[in-house]
């Protein structure tokens, strides 16, 4: 480690010279000295005491760590001096402990690299800032309860799959302060979780490149004919939403996107409705006046298939979930309209009202025939790996006009696809045109694709007129080598865990050996699907000693020991 002088006079950094640094104690940078910055190198400093540790800066200066790694048994790595910024370019890893940003104003964290680990971030909407950048996946944040705020949130990350996982719910700003969430560039997947917005300015950020994958809600100010802008998605496919009405300071609308084709049937002076997504929305607070609520469909590709912007309105119903059984209702006052791209056209309408007690389920319908004309109706598609490549199955359980399916591949679920199959070239792809019962169909992807590596599969179908609609998108991890690991703990009395991966599918069995070969137990045996496996052994019953535990799958065998101890 050493102190570098980077100009002038009283301009000292501190660098750990790409040295790890480990602190057990407090860490302070006191400009004083006159040490003005901390620069990380490539190196990574640890926070490993176990109680809080204050990370102090005096005077001013700028603190940067290459790699900040977490690993605290107790306690908290406490920010405690006001307007201090804090840089991590490489990775933040929270293995455990608290990285505490909220207990002094001007707090800020920028994040370049990566985050690891299950550890937590504590921040408040009145002190703690935010700034994502860099490319490619961050990773998961998690924030500690009662401490799931931030005062800004800046997003502006690229590259391939550049998003961001909330692992808890998230709130972002406070009272009437300006937009403190910047969407300009990334994905923020919220999952289970919600991210919501408390300031009641405009909400105005979001594009096809910039949204928000999950529940995203927003907090209203008092006024007549106030909107706000939810600029949401569903599994990756980027359709906003905009919801209007009278509300009070203070309400909050939510929005989620769900996407797959909503249930039931359409109302009276519908003639049909979406094919391929709905939305809830909810509310807290008073919402009044009659709501009225903008749909936009095509955004980024066409799976819609609206044809007539003259037909298109929004229908919605309060059965909460909407079933088989559900008639939806159409919207009052329709308008719609269509822009060159796609094309991408919005509808909005007004509904009767959106409950406090219970949410409204909105879809885009139309009152005209043309409209919507599914070409597929999918049952299933399914993926498996096999021994000669990636298995690819799906079923319809109607066509309409469908000339065939186009199969892809990517490394993100956003971009990036390569066309592996096409109707045009592959028999097995061509559709049944129009058919009341449908098909099934099957490929196989022989590509030479990497162990424990995450690809997305995407279906797509073709209809008579040569418009391409996307039907389908799945995740699909390929399952790593076959192996089979050490248990753990070991030794162990009486319960141990044993973890093995099958490449391939195919008959199985995981035993338990004495030393003189005798069979004591048999863990599982059958024919079992390739990926991972993990069993939770009780060895109460046998006697204090070394014990054998073999895997045997098609033509892999392996064997390991293990020591019960009583």
């Amino acid at each position: 480690m050493l102190v570098r002088r980077t100009g002038g006079t009283g301009n000292l950094t501190f660098a750990t010279n790409n040295f790890d640094l480990t602190v057990s104690g407090n860490f302070t940078l006191n400009n004083a000295l006159p040490v003005t910055q901390f620069s990380g190198g490539t190196s990574t400093v640890t926070f490993n005491g176990a109680v809080d540790q204050n990370l102090t800066r005096t005077g001013g200066g700028a603190i940067s760590f290459h790699n900040l790694t977490l690993n605290k048994a107790a306690g908290r790595v406490v920010v405690n001096a006001a307007n201090t910024a804090i840089t991590v370019p490489n990775t933040l890893t929270l293995t455990s402990g608290i990285l505490d940003l909220s207990s002094v104003a001007g707090t800020s964290l920028t994040l370049n690299g990566t985050v690891a680990g299950s550890g937590l971030l504590r921040g408040t909407t009145a002190n703690t800032d935010l700034t994502i950048t860099g490319t490619g996946t961050v990773g998961t944040l998690n924030f500690e309860t009662g401490f799931q705020g931030l005062r800004r949130f800046t997003l502006n990350r690229t590259g391939t799959n550049p998003t961001v996982t909330l692992g808890t719910n998230l709130t972002v700003g406070q009272g009437t302060l300006a937009d403190s969430l910047y969407l300009l560039n990334g994905i923020i997947q919220t999952g289970t979780n919600t991210l919501t917005l408390a300031n009641q300015a405009q909400f105005g950020h979001g594009s096809a490149n910039a949204f928000v994958d999950g529940a995203l809600a927003i907090t209203y100010p008092t006024g007549t004919d106030v909107s706000r802008f939810f600029a949401i998605a569903g599994d990756g496919i980027y359709r906003p939403l905009s919801v209007r009405g009278n509300p009070t300071a203070g309400a909050i609308i939510t929005a989620r996107m769900i996407n797959t084709p909503p249930p039931g049937s359409p109302g009276t002076g519908l003639n049909n409705i979406s094919g391929v997504r709905y939305y809830q929305i909810n509310r807290t607070g008073t919402f009044g006046g009659t709501p009225r609520v903008q749909l936009s469909i095509n955004t980024t590709s066409v799976d819609e298939f609206a044809t007539n912007p003259s037909g298109l309105t929004v229908a919605s119903t309060t059965d909460n979930p909407p079933a088989g059984s559900t008639v939806w209702q159409a919207g009052v006052n329709p308008s719609a309209s269509f822009t060159p791209a796609f094309p991408a056209a919005i509808m909005s309408a007004d509904i009767t009202s959106i409950s406090s007690t219970s949410p409204v389920f909105v879809t885009a319908a139309s009152t005209v025939p043309v409209d919507n004309p599914l070409p597929v109706e999918l049952i299933s598609f399914a993926i498996t790996a096999e021994r000669d490549g990636v298995k690819l199955k799906w079923e319809t359980a109607s066509e309409v006009e469908n000339a065939g399916f186009i199969l892809s591949r990517s490394h993100s679920r956003h971009t990036g696809f390569e066309e592996i199959a096409s109707y045009r070239t592959t028999d097995a792809l061509v559709g049944k045109g129009t058919s009341a019962t449908g098909g099934k169909y099957e490929f196989v992807d022989r590509a030479q694709l990497l162990p424990g590596q995450t690809y997305y599969y995407r279906l797509q179908d073709v209809d008579f007129n040569g418009v391409i609609h996307t039907t389908e998108l799945k995740e699909f991890t390929m399952p790593k080598a076959y192996s089979l690991s050490q248990n753990y703990p070991n030794p162990f009395n009486p319960s141990t865990t044993i973890e093995f991966n099958l490449r391939y599918p195919g008959q199985t069995a995981l035993e338990i050996y004495n030393l003189l070969g005798q069979k004591v137990m048999t863990v599982v045996e059958g024919n079992l699907a390739a990926g991972s496996y993990r069993y939770q052994l009780n060895l109460s019953g046998l006697s204090s000693g070394m014990y054998l535990y073999r895997l045997r799958s098609n033509e892999f065998v392996a064997t390991k020991k293990m020591l019960l101890v009583k």
